[in-house]
């Protein structure tokens, strides 16, 4: 990811897919590769990335994928998506970002929570292309039987079914239905996490756009346009 970092050209993209469990073949690595791939190939994906959808759909984003989740951090499960390469340029250097996670981690005060919720260890990897502060996400699988971790059987196409792409900006769920044994419940601790994390890595709070302020039901919070400034923090 480092040349995408330096000086992308104007409308260039990337397509990031890999051999999801490959080496440990099961059912669920399978499914789940398939589902990630087919998403973030998808002409829906790419032309919502380049700005260009047919049939009048004006759906844009940063980034675009199967499913992205807000919990129990932002990012997709499986970690494949398509991008903007310009909007790649403004993210912390991939090489060193889980390092600035497990110091975010480290200095959080309070009652202890696991390491996922946060996006620090491992999951790292997964939250970094959705870690910016100024990220639109879109995802294109609108049914709400995946939402995060591993699918079963029956909860997303298989790679022999049908997979009717249904592109719209994300997370495209109401707050709960994104928690998932609990993991995430306290929507105010997910946005004080979620601003505590752009301010270390970052220095800088979500705009007035940002999906979050609405999600995690903090409208009032919002920072004013002229001065992008919210008084949260």
């Amino acid at each position: 990811m480092g040349p995408l970092q330096g000086d992308p050209g104007e409308g260039s993209i990337v397509t990031y897919l890999h051999s999801k469990g490959s080496f440990h073949p099961k059912p669920q690595n399978e499914l789940l590769r398939s589902f990630l791939t087919r998403g973030a190939a998808s002409e829906e994906c790419i032309g919502a990335v380049l700005n260009n959808n047919a049939d009048g759909d004006d759906t844009t984003c940063d980034v675009c994928s199967s499913r992205f989740s807000p919990l129990p951090h932002p990012h997709t499960s499986g970690n494949m998506w398509t991008a903007r390469c310009s909007y790649v340029s403004q993210l912390h250097d991939p090489r060193t970002f889980e390092n600035e996670m497990n110091k975010f981690y480290a200095q959080i005060e309070g009652p202890r929570v696991p390491g996922f919720i946060i996006g620090a260890g491992r999951f790292a990897y997964e939250h970094w292309v959705h870690c910016h502060p100024s990220v639109k996400p879109c995802d294109v699988y609108a049914h709400p039987t995946f939402l995060w971790g591993y699918p079963r059987k029956g909860q997303v196409p298989s790679k022999n079914d049908p997979f009717l792409m249904d592109l719209q900006p994300a997370p495209r769920f109401p707050y709960q239905t994104y928690v998932i044994d609990q993991f995430g419940g306290n929507a105010t601790l997910q946005l004080a996490l979620r601003l505590g994390e752009y301010k270390l890595i970052y220095d800088e709070i979500p705009p007035h756009e940002w999906y979050g302020w609405d999600l995690h039901g903090q409208p009032q919070y919002k920072p004013n346009t002229n001065n992008n400034r919210t008084t949260i923090m």
